[in-house]
């Protein structure tokens, strides 16, 4: 039986709560942002709060801030926030973006994202996997992400995004013009 947590060297993401677990892929999502530059990070999508948790530990003088749709996620994802030595740099927000993008956010050096990678394919039962994995009416839509960060990114800001391969090229053909590509990194496993 799988444990219910995932240790770090510095930090534990208790995953009970959360639809979706921790993954090898969000680790190197988490391990390959480059945040050298980062001052102001948005996590969306937090999820365990994984990927703000890896920021806070990575850029030491960034603030973070984490939104979660699914409110037992983002209660999961603050706990693990509130047990880690970070936990005055990072802040939880049970939101949606576009609930949080009418808080007035401002803007941001880096957003790093999660999304759900399925557009178009069969969504299991559990309506809190099915938000966290697959577009939808009750989730991230790949026009949200690029329409947020489009206009919450500082000029030199970047966003990092983790999709399957034929999903990135959907997300890079919708963001066009609005989104350049700077980088990328392939992960065959």
């Amino acid at each position: 039986m799988p444990n219910n947590y995932f240790q770090f060297q510095q930090f534990r993401i208790n995953q009970a709560d959360c639809a979706q677990k921790v993954s090898t892929d969000a680790c190197i999502l988490g391990a390959a942002t480059d945040l050298t530059a980062a001052t102001r990070v948005l996590d969306l999508g937090t999820g365990t709060g994984l990927l703000a948790l890896m920021a806070a530990q990575r850029a030491p003088a960034a603030s973070i801030e984490a939104i979660e749709l699914d409110p037992a996620a983002a209660a999961q994802a603050a706990a693990n926030v509130a047990a880690s030595p970070w936990a005055d740099r990072i802040q939880v927000r049970p939101l949606s973006l576009a609930a949080y993008a009418a808080t007035g956010p401002g803007v941001f050096s880096h957003i790093i994202c999660n999304p759900p990678f399925f557009r178009r394919s069969l969504a299991p039962p559990d309506a809190a996997r099915a938000q966290a994995r697959h577009e939808g009416k009750d989730s991230l839509t790949f026009g949200d992400i690029i329409g947020f960060a489009g206009q919450h990114l500082e000029p030199d800001g970047t966003l990092t995004v983790l999709l399957p391969p034929p999903e990135m090229q959907q997300f890079e053909q919708e963001a066009a013009g609005e989104l350049p590509v700077r980088a990328r990194l392939m992960v065959r496993h």
